[in-house]
């Protein structure tokens, strides 16, 4: 089973999603590293070692990260993602142009839905290839009762659009532990790819497959 942890990152422009997909048997390996680096960051620098790795406050300098200089917490963002890319885990990026959606289309669905249902297409087709079940783990963001009829209806008739897949065995909780690698995307310049977004909900805008071998 691939254990598939969701995060969003955005912009006024771009919103961007990246799923983070984990073989169980890696999971513990992961998150016990995970942990190390939380442990090494507590020793060096005096936060709490239960702390979140979370891409925005150590970025941002917020709780807990507040008063550690950028040197210090990019050390300790780069210790989290060198742990990630040591393991067999495999990340795929979807984002959309927001301003695109919004001249092509007049009433334009929001971004998230759009963005979600496009990277649900792409790890479908990931476990397919590798005949393996997924469980998706994400966050709770607003309207959370209109995800959950979406993703019933994506089980039942697929997606839509010109990538319709149909998202059977995939189960969606809440809680996400992928924010590390999200947040990266909206400080990067977007894939030339992603100047093609504005298509209609479903099909291709764009997207990256990294896979992080020992």
């Amino acid at each position: 089973m691939l254990l598939t942890y969701l995060d969003e990152s955005y912009t006024d422009r771009w919103y961007w999603m990246d799923a983070l997909l984990v073989p169980d048997v890696v999971a513990i390996l992961l998150s016990t590293a995970l942990d190390e680096v939380m442990l090494d960051a507590a020793k060096a620098y005096g936060v709490a070692a239960e702390s979140e790795l979370h891409g925005y406050g150590l970025f941002q300098g917020r709780a807990p990260w507040t008063g550690l200089p950028p040197r210090a917490r990019i050390a300790v963002y780069n210790s989290a993602l060198r742990v990630i890319g040591s393991h067999e885990v495999t990340i795929i990026l979807r984002g959309v142009d927001r301003h695109g959606l919004t001249r092509r289309y007049a009433t334009p669905k929001p971004a998230h839905e759009v963005v979600l249902s496009h990277l649900l297409e792409r790890i479908d087709g990931y476990a397919a290839m590798r005949e393996q079940l997924v469980l998706v783990i994400a966050d709770e963001v607003d309207n959370p009762a209109t995800h959950r009829s979406n993703l019933s209806l994506y089980r039942a008739a697929g997606t839509g659009g010109c990538r319709a897949v149909w998202a059977g065995g995939q189960q969606i909780v809440t809680r996400s532990s992928a924010s590390c690698v999200g947040f990266i995307s909206t400080r990067e310049r977007p894939p030339p790819a992603a100047r093609q977004s504005g298509r209609a909900p479903g099909c291709r805008g764009s997207s990256m497959v990294l896979r992080a071998d020992r």
